[in-house]
């Protein structure tokens, strides 16, 4: 059976007439695109923070080594003695910096050098040290350890160098 052409006829109007309609509709805030976009943060910013504090320590040694770098999540970063009475130095890593510290603590490899066990024996003149940051951290005691430490003697050389 054919439908009347005036019914035919008045399907595109109908459509419209709908279309119009729901368009005045008011939408649930949720499902309604905001006028203003909601700025996200800069990837530089989540990229560029450690989650918890660094700090290395090295003491001990035939001259009496004494020193402790402690680097916040943002960046800042103050050079002192072990007590933390006594500051050499402070200042704060560029966000190039602070990334390869982020990567270099959280490096897997670093983290199991920490595994290794400590040389047998006495080293009245050993240096010891410690790295302390969030789920990392171990003491290198001041015989030092049965095996070779390569990414905790570079962590260590990094932040000396660019806390200099």
């Amino acid at each position: 059976m054919r439908a009347p052409r005036a019914t035919l006829a008045c399907l595109p109007l109908a459509a419209l007439a709908l279309t119009l309609t729901l368009a005045g509709c008011d939408l649930p805030s949720s499902s309604r695109p905001s006028a203003t976009p909601v700025p996200s943060p800069p990837a530089s910013q989540s990229a560029t923070r450690v989650p918890a504090e660094v700090i290395i320590v090295i003491t001990g040694g035939i001259a009496g080594r004494s020193d402790m770098w402690t680097i916040a999540p943002d960046g800042s970063w103050r050079h002192t003695d072990p007590s933390g009475a006594k500051v050499k130095k402070t200042g704060k890593l560029t966000g190039e910096q602070l990334q390869e510290l982020t990567s270099r603590v959280h490096s897997p490899a670093l983290k199991a050098e920490f595994d290794l066990p400590g040389k047998p024996g006495t080293c009245p003149d050993g240096i010891t040290m410690v790295l302390r940051s969030g789920p990392v951290s171990g003491v290198v005691p001041s015989c030092g350890v049965q095996g070779p430490m390569p990414r905790f003697g570079d962590l260590t050389s990094f932040v000396q160098r660019v806390t200099t």
